[in-house]
């Protein structure tokens, strides 16, 4: 399809944003009420060698498709064969398109298209392709449905693997977490058990060292003790050595005073001892005091270590049971590992097999659009070889008034194209010698002919009534004939009947009067011939007013007093089925016509301009029509 054709450009629009929603490819619209058209009028081109027409004046259309037709063909020329072609492309410059009847093209501008015709572009040989390319289309379509719901299969299989794979992988995080929890209380115990070792290990070493200081200071208190000993013996036997020699007073005395300074000197030592004893004792009673606290920190901290090794036990047993627990656990996430590997495995395959089934989807999707394109040319081709089939048919009968059949019949085979070619070549020749054909002769003789012939009915009209008042016996010049009328139109009508009697040797007056004159002398009847005219809506309306009795002194102006006539038309008033109030229509007009009171002049033209957006607007041969049956689009 290379146009569309559509009213308005608004459809044109919608249209284009359908293609768009729908990514249906683009299109070419050619909208009614814009499109303009342009017929070639190149002077003298159709007196050149090898002319056949304009393309638009060679095809058969409608004509509110004029416009359309000009648009597309109306500035292309078709001549018989390519030498022609050129020939007349090249004395007119290029400026119009020329197409062969075999097809080549001499494009606007100076370019050419054209080569060989397939020998598979015949219509029987396209249709069986179309069949072919239709059924392969119909087979890509089934498989390209069942890859579709494999595909799907593969992706409900692919999403279940997904939710297993999730749900093992949150498994393993919460044991994961676990281990690393219990972990760190273990790494927390194993702390504070080194703590408590390394605490248990500076006390024994501090006892150790009490105990020591407790054996030096009791030592030297025994050293001191004795040594006290020693000097209150001395002392002892000084006193007696000096109550003994009293009796040398001075130097006894110079002794004395010196045992004294020597006692007392031996008394502060004393004094320096006992005071050294009694802190030596009160620090050893502090030490034992100390020792007895530090026994009993001892005891506590044994106790306290005793219940931490408990509960480090217990962490440990514990510590077991998460290791066993960690274990399980660890076998588990192996095994969900191994099970995450093979749908790790499944997964790849499966996308594999779904790019796979993408690939070959869009393949199918893309063997699709060539067959549908395919299609489409070959279509296009079908189209265009029936257009083209139609044209040589056409031209068949135009050229020689001859049927597809007939020619078939008159057939004669050739034998050697180029010879025949050569053949047609010379009797154009011969017929170019004989000079230019007058295109236009047909037309003037058409023109002149339906003169002649009206003419001649004129003539043999005129003839035949000179032989009606022959046979009548009546002498023309004996009848006295007046025509009234009521206007200069009906006045020029009847100055034309006038002429038309005088033919025949009547002689008649025409009497233009008012209207209301007019109207008042024909109510009455008192007139020969009268021109007049009468509106009606529709045939049976104009029946009731003009040929009824009933209107005698009104519309009826030619008295026309028919029982026969009035109760056709009273029939024909009273029967609604529309088909056969034709057909009584139609017998009433026929013995109207034999009756024949009244002639028929004309049918005046009545010119009516509506909006194109109303519908249901139906104007009647006399113009009227009814304002209640129309509304908008």
């Amino acid at each position: 399809m290379q146009n569309v054709v559509v009213d308005r450009e608004e459809e044109a629009k919608r249209d284009i944003n359908f293609l768009k929603q729908r990514d249906g490819g683009r299109e070419t619209f050619l909208p009614l009420t814009a499109i303009r058209g342009d017929v070639l009028r190149e002077a003298g081109v159709e007196r050149e060698y090898g002319y056949v027409g304009v393309a638009s004046q060679l095809v058969q259309f409608d004509k509110r498709y004029t416009e359309i037709f000009n648009n597309l063909l109306g500035r292309t020329v078709v001549v018989e064969d390519m030498d022609c072609g050129i020939a007349i492309a090249r004395k007119y410059s290029n400026r119009f398109r020329i197409v062969t009847l075999d097809g080549q093209v001499l494009n606007r501008g100076g370019s050419m298209t054209g080569g060989s015709v397939s020998r598979s572009a015949g219509i029987l040989s396209r249709a069986n392709e179309l069949k072919e390319l239709t059924a392969r289309r119909e087979a890509l379509t089934e498989k390209l449905d069942a890859a579709l719901r494999e595909a799907d299969e593969a992706k409900r299989d692919l999403n279940a693997a997904q939710y297993e794979l999730d749900v093992a992988r949150e498994q393993q995080r919460g044991a994961e977490d676990a281990v690393l929890r219990l972990t760190g209380e273990k790494k927390q115990y194993d702390m504070l058990l080194e703590s408590l070792r390394a605490r248990e290990s500076d006390i024994a070493a501090e006892l150790e060292s009490i105990t020591a200081r407790t054996e030096e200071l009791k030592k030297a208190a025994a050293a001191r003790e004795e040594e006290i000993k020693k000097h209150e013996a001395e002392a002892a036997r000084c006193r007696a050595e000096s109550e003994e020699k009293l009796a040398g007073q001075n130097e006894l005395q110079r002794d004395s005073a010196h045992l004294g300074d020597e006692i007392a000197a031996r008394k502060s030592t004393l004094a320096g001892f006992t005071a050294e004893r009694e802190t030596t004792e009160r620090a050893l009673g502090d030490l034992e005091t100390l020792a007895q606290q530090m026994r009993g920190d001892e005891d506590g901290r044994r106790a306290l270590i005793e219940d931490y090794r408990a509960k480090i036990k217990a962490a440990e047993e514990e510590i077991a049971q998460h290791d066993a627990v960690t274990a399980s656990l660890r076998a588990d996430a192996e095994k969900r590992r191994a099970e995450l590997a093979e749908l790790a495995e499944a997964k790849l395959t499966l996308e594999g097999e779904r790019s796979a089934n993408d690939r070959r989807y869009r393949e199918c999707n893309e063997l699709l659009s060539q067959t549908q394109a395919a299609a489409g040319r070959l279509e296009q081709k079908r189209v265009t070889a029936a257009m083209e089939e139609k044209q040589i048919l056409d031209k068949l009968w135009a050229s020689y008034e001859l049927s597809h059949s007939a020619a078939q019949e008159q057939r004669i085979e050739l034998e050697s194209v180029p010879k025949a070619s050569r053949r047609i070549n010379e009797l154009k020749r011969e017929i170019n010698g004989l000079g230019n054909v007058n295109v236009g002769a047909i037309e003037e003789f058409d023109r002149v002919n339906t003169r002649y012939t009206y003419l001649t009915g004129q003539r043999d009209d005129v003839e035949k009534a000179k032989e009606w008042m022959e046979k009548s016996g009546v002498d023309p010049a004996s009848i006295e004939m007046s025509i009234i009328c009521s206007d200069d139109k009906k006045k020029r009508a009847g100055e034309v009947i006038q002429a038309n009697l005088k033919e025949i040797g009547i002689e008649a007056n025409i009497e233009s009067m008012d209207l209301a004159t007019y109207l008042s002398t024909v109510a009455e009847g008192n007139f020969v011939a009268a021109i007049g005219g009468y509106g009606m809506g529709d045939t049976i309306s104009y029946l009731n007013g003009v040929y009824h009795s009933k209107s005698i002194n009104g519309s009826n102006k030619s008295r026309l007093n028919n029982p026969e006539i009035d109760a056709m038309i009273d029939q024909a008033s009273a029967t609604i089925d529309q088909a056969q109030r034709e057909a009584l229509t139609e017998q009433i007009c026929a013995k109207l016509n034999e009756i024949c009171t009244q002639v028929p002049l004309y049918q005046p033209i009545s010119m009516r301009a509506y909006n194109a957006d109303l519908k249901n607007v139906v104007i009647t041969a006399a113009g009227d029509c009814r304002i209640e049956d129309i509304s908008w689009n």
